[in-house]
């Protein structure tokens, strides 16, 4: 009988840390990977939105002869209704603009729903931005270079339906005209 035998019942601090430093490594290279796909899901919901009020705005003029009016010309109003910035408000650029349900409910007769679009917000040059903004220069709203969708994407994508005004904090700024180059 050996009374110096030495048994291991556990594992070394070395094995430990190794085992530690494995784990961080692999839950930061995952949760890298889930914010991205998050910003690109968010991305795509929001184009896609964009693209469905572009619709309705294309129906809208086919129907009238001009876009949709606002309360204020040259005044930009929030695209849909329901943000969560502020009751009735969304933001752009840092600037808080009034959701119209008036408005929306003109283009709900081509859009199953006027919901907000993107409601996060997203840091811009300007201040911070959770929506898009419909411009309307005159109260008649024909088609007019200042008569605008404008929104924001995270990161420095493409604007999908719209063209790209430029890149502020790493984010996405894009324009298009209400029917997405009518």
């Amino acid at each position: 009988m050996n009374l110096y035998k030495k048994t291991n019942k556990g594992f070394t601090l070395l094995e430990v840390l190794v085992v530690v430093a494995i784990i961080g490594f692999l839950s930061a290279v995952v949760f890298t990977a889930a914010n991205a796909s998050r910003i690109k899901g968010r991305n795509a919901k929001t184009i896609s939105q964009v693209r469905e009020y572009q619709k309705a705005f294309a129906q809208y003029y086919q129907t009238y002869g001009y876009y949709p009016v606002v309360p204020v010309a040259a005044t930009p109003i929030c695209l849909g209704t329901g943000y969560n910035y502020a009751a009735g408000k969304c933001i752009f650029s840092g600037t808080q603009y009034s959701e119209v349900p008036a408005t929306m409910t003109e283009l709900s007769k081509y859009i199953p729903s006027t919901p907000p679009v993107n409601t996060y917000l997203i840091t811009l040059a300007g201040g911070q931005s959770e929506g898009a903004i419909y411009t309307c220069v005159t109260t008649a709203c024909p088609i007019d270079p200042a008569t605008s969708l404008n929104w924001v994407l995270e990161g420095q994508v493409s604007c999908g339906p719209g063209t790209l005004v430029g890149y502020q904090n790493g984010n996405t700024l894009c324009t298009s005209d209400p029917a997405g180059g009518r």
